[in-house]
This record gives C-alpha cells, sequence and structure tokens, in this order.
C-alpha cells in the first residue's frame, strides 16, 4: 500500500508542482502586490488600495455584473443539463449521435462564435446573447456530465422507485436529483468557472469598454492592466479570489449534508440509526 501511494505521489507531483509554479506563486505575490504602495515602491500600505478599490464604481459596477450573470447563468446551465440529460439517458445509447452534437459548440472557435451571436442579436440588450451564449456554448458538456452521473447509478433504485409509484416530476425530485447530488455539484463549480470565461466572448462582441450592462470584473482588471495600475489590479483580483473561495466553500459545505437522511425526505427522531440495516436501505430506495 505504501509503495503505491509513493507511486501516486511521483505521478502527480509534476501537477501539483506546475500548480504551485503557474497559481499558487503569481497569487501570492498578487496579494503582495494588493497591500505595497506600488510596483516600484514596496512600502506597506495596509489595506489601503482595497479602500481605493471599493471605492471605484467601475469596480463597483464590474462586480456586480459578474456576480449578477452567475447568479442567473450557472443555475439556468446546471438545470438545463438536467433536464436535457435525464431525455437523453431514457433514450438510450442508439441515440449517442445526438449526445455528440451537444459537444460540438465547444470545438467552435470564439471569433466565428462571437460574430455570429452579434450579427443575429444586433440591436437587442447586451446581456441576451451574452447569456445565449454562455449556454449554448457550455450546455453540451454539462450534459454529458449528467449522464455519465445517471450511468453511474444503480437502476434498481429507480424500478423500486417506480414500484412505490413515483413517476414524472416527483421521481426526478425525489429519486434522481438527490442521487446526482455530487454530480450537480461538481456542474455547478465548473459552471462557475465557465461563467467567468464569457468575458472572451464578451470582449470580442463589444470591446474593451462594452455596455454597463455587460462590463464585467475581467474588462475592470484588463483594463487597468493595460494601464499598468497593478495595486488597483491586484486589490481587485484578490478580492475576487477570495470572494469565490468563500462561495464555493459555502457550496462544498451544502453539498456535505447531501447524504444526509433529511436530504432523502426522513426524519432521524422516526428512523433512528439502531435500525441500522433497515434504515439504510430504506433510505437508499427512498
Amino acid at each position: 500500500m505504501k509503495q503505491f501511494r509513493r507511486k501516486c505521489f511521483w505521478l502527480a507531483a509534476p501537477v501539483f508542482a506546475g500548480f504551485l509554479l503557474f497559481y499558487i506563486v503569481p497569487f501570492g505575490w498578487t496579494v503582495r502586490y494588493s497591500l505595497v504602495e506600488s510596483a516600484f515602491s514596496p512600502r506597506f500600505v495596509g489595506l489601503r488600495n482595497y479602500a481605493e478599490t471599493f471605492q471605484n464604481r467601475y469596480f463597483r459596477l464590474a462586480l456586480g455584473n459578474t456576480v449578477l450573470f452567475t447568479a442567473f447563468g450557472v443555475p439556468a446551465l446546471v438545470v438545463l443539463a438536467l433536464l436535457l440529460g435525464v431525455a437523453l439517458f431514457r433514450l438510450g445509447e442508439e441515440h449517442a449521435r445526438l449526445r455528440s452534437a451537444f459537444v460540438l459548440p465547444i470545438l467552435l472557435p470564439s471569433v466565428s462564435v462571437a460574430a455570429v451571436f452579434a450579427h443575429v442579436f444586433e440591436g437587442a440588450s447586451p446581456r441576451i446573447p451574452a447569456l445565449l451564449v454562455f449556454l449554448w456554448k457550455n450546455l453540451g458538456f454539462h450534459v454529458v456530465l449528467v449522464i455519465a452521473g445517471l450511468s453511474m447509478i444503480d437502476r434498481e433504485i429507480f424500478e423500486a422507485a417506480a414500484l412505490d409509484g413515483a413517476r414524472g416530476w416527483i421521481k426526478l425530485r425525489r429519486v434522481t436529483v438527490p442521487l446526482l447530488g455530487p454530480t450537480l455539484f461538481f456542474s455547478a463549480v465548473l459552471g462557475t468557472s465557465h461563467s467567468l470565461r464569457v468575458y472572451r466572448e464578451v470582449y470580442l462582441m463589444y470591446g474593451a469598454y462594452p455596455s454597463s450592462s455587460v462590463y464585467l470584473l475581467q474588462h475592470f482588471m484588463n483594463n487597468h492592466f493595460a494601464k499598468l495600475n497593478y495595486q488597483t489590479l491586484s486589490s481587485a483580483a484578490t478580492t475576487f479570489a477570495a470572494v469565490l473561495f468563500a462561495l464555493i466553500a459555502m457550496a462544498v459545505r451544502h453539498e456535505r449534508r447531501m447524504d444526509t437522511p433529511e436530504t432523502f425526505g426522513m426524519d432521524r427522531k422516526r428512523h433512528p440509526r439502531k435500525r441500522g440495516k433497515r434504515h439504510t436501505t430504506r433510505r437508499r430506495t427512498a
């Protein structure tokens, strides 16, 4: 066992080394820049740069638009992926080509996608094409995740639920969604990461200074990077990373509760643990 762990460690060592070199160390320097006077003056100024950043109305605008886009886009992405994944899973393996069609948008260049969406939705509110291009380009990958999660669930659980009278919406809400909890959580985390990449398409459609409705945090940081304003850039990046880590920590805490009996519609007082094996069987087939 120790030899196996040692092999796993050496296999993963290059990944950890690259993550440390290209992510952790640069982020540490970013935090340092946010606490000093300038790149040429290392005098410690505390949270002064953060206070100036929050007083910037463009930062507040960009942060609000980014949070609003993620709050609407990611749940819509997960719900659509769930519904399409369940529908495609029921069709069976004979419709595997149909599944492949949903993945094709990922392979298309962002330049061509942005040009088409900008032309089709010319004159519309910029939020509409930004949201649609986000859903259209990332939906297929999340549908594949849902189908993979469904294929790992024991079919006997669905058969037992059908014998208990679970049909349609009740079966989806009471059986499928709780069992897909870890998969949906992973999809939501990836969706949050993908929502931050929509800046690329928005930039190609509307430029570095778009409408105030789609002025994202990446616009703010990119523009200040072009102005060599590293202190404001570092403060904004550190603040955004802290908020993102906090949201992910809350999501992880919520996901760990998915395996509790209450999640499956059961009460611990009515079903004490002393029943042991019988309680476990009823919870899995609920």
